[in-house]
């Protein structure tokens, strides 16, 4: 299987540190054709769990064949941030929406897991602790942030199911209102986490300092990254080279198979969807430094 990459270039404005080092910047042509390599594509299991590129010993590595779909802090935080975008939801609140969403993610057969780090524990991971800060963000920084998302959403094909740029700027704009109230924000990161694991989910802790070079988005469905494995092959000076996973593909299929369960229509599990990417972009922008690019893998023709 040949797989094709997309380079998507970030931009000015980002608001992070993650990114590309020096050794990365200076063979980035050659970095992204070992990314766009097959090798690293698997089936995703039964699991859901971060972007984050760090060390884990959980399970959800790959067994050669299977890794666990990635998306911000699992189904769970991408799709509780993209509820606080949702316009027909009259008053979101943080603690009812993780609940919701991690009962819906185990009914619909699939483990969510939740993860901190090893030095701030339940805040150790940017989905959960910086979800308010990055709809915040986005708001401020909307003609970026829509832009790229756009990138993405015709990349998935969501533009030709009605995915426009007036929904995207409309759902950043809600977003960062709501951001702004603090009756929405009930509850630390340490209680998301608890609330989560009592309906279902699982919760690790990762090891050591973010090393991620990159972000990697596979747009097919059916297909995740094993970014583990990426990193074990590429020690620069003693460090792993790791990237941030995203399965982006994966990802719409199974929101939109769900919200179809549910009785919801296309339009509406498309915009669902759009809402996940628009988080996805939004804090690949606020943890990422101006360097950081997300690489989007497809199948060539």
């Amino acid at each position: 299987m040949k797989v094709d990459a997309i380079v998507v270039d970030l931009g000015q404005g980002n608001n992070g540190k993650f990114g590309p080092n020096d050794h990365v910047k200076g063979i980035y042509d050659k970095f992204v054709t070992e990314v766009a390599n097959d090798k690293y594509i698997r089936k995703p299991s039964g699991g859901s769990c971060c972007v984050d590129g760090r060390n884990r010993h959980d399970g959800l590595t790959g067994d050669g064949v299977h890794c666990a779909m990635q998306i911000p802090g699992s189904e769970v935080l991408t799709n509780t941030a993209g509820d606080m975008m949702d316009s027909t939801l009259e008053s979101p609140v943080l603690s009812q929406r993780v609940i919701a969403n991690t009962k819906e993610v185990v009914e619909d057969g699939r483990v969510p897991e939740l993860h901190g780090d090893d030095h701030k524990h339940e805040d150790g991971c940017a989905a959960n602790f910086q979800m308010r800060a990055t709809l915040q963000y986005a708001f401020k920084n909307i003609d970026s942030v829509a832009e790229k998302v756009m990138t993405i959403c015709g990349a998935l094909g969501l533009d030709a199911k009605g995915i426009t740029m007036e929904a995207v700027k409309k759902a950043i704009e809600i977003g960062g209102q709501r951001a702004l109230s603090d009756a929405v924000w009930d509850i630390d990161c340490k209680k998301v986490v608890e609330l989560a694991v009592e309906n279902g989910a699982k919760y690790v802790e990762l090891e050591g300092e973010h090393l991620e070079q990159a972000a990697v988005a596979t747009l097919e469905p059916g297909e995740t990254f094993d970014s583990q494995l990426f990193a074990q092959d590429h020690l620069h000076e003693g460090h792993r080279e790791e990237l941030f996973g995203i399965s982006a593909g994966e990802y719409m299929v199974k929101t939109m198979e769900s919200a179809a369960k549910r009785g919801k229509s296309e339009q509406e599990s498309v915009l669902k969807v759009m809402r996940g990417i628009i988080y996805t972009v939004g804090l690949s922008k606020q943890i990422g430094s101006a360097d950081l690019k997300i690489i989007a893998l497809k199948h060539s023709v």
